[in-house]
């Protein structure tokens, strides 16, 4: 996984290809290539390295797979899985910080 820092851009994506599926013993990966901005600067990474980057930007890869879905189906489950464990790992999240909040919220009150 690239640091956030290497992945995350306020540069909107403009083009994108899947270049090749990663074989691994663990899961299926792949890899993107993708063009940002007016500079067309192109950017390489793989699906571990999605939850660095801008939510922006899955939203926007995201929709370029399922505009030819099938040509990138297994890309796509693939991305799915990984999108559906990162929104349950960001909703636990956001539960134990609530948990947290509300009890140095009670611990003040009283």
């Amino acid at each position: 996984m690239k640091p956030q820092y290497k992945t995350w851009s306020a540069h909107k994506i403009d083009a994108m290809k899947v270049t090749r599926p990663i074989e691994t013993e663990s899961f299926p990966n792949a890899k993107f290539k993708v063009a940002r901005g007016s500079t067309c600067q192109a950017y390489e990474f793989t699906l571990t390295d999605m939850p660095c980057l801008n939510p922006n930007d899955s939203i926007v890869l995201y929709n370029m797979l399922m505009r030819e879905k099938d040509k990138y189906e297994p890309v796509m489950s693939y991305l799915q899985v990984m999108i559906k464990s990162y929104i349950q790992e960001v909703g636990s999240m956001d539960v134990d910080i609530a948990t947290v909040l509300k009890k140095k919220k009670a611990d003040n009150c009283s």
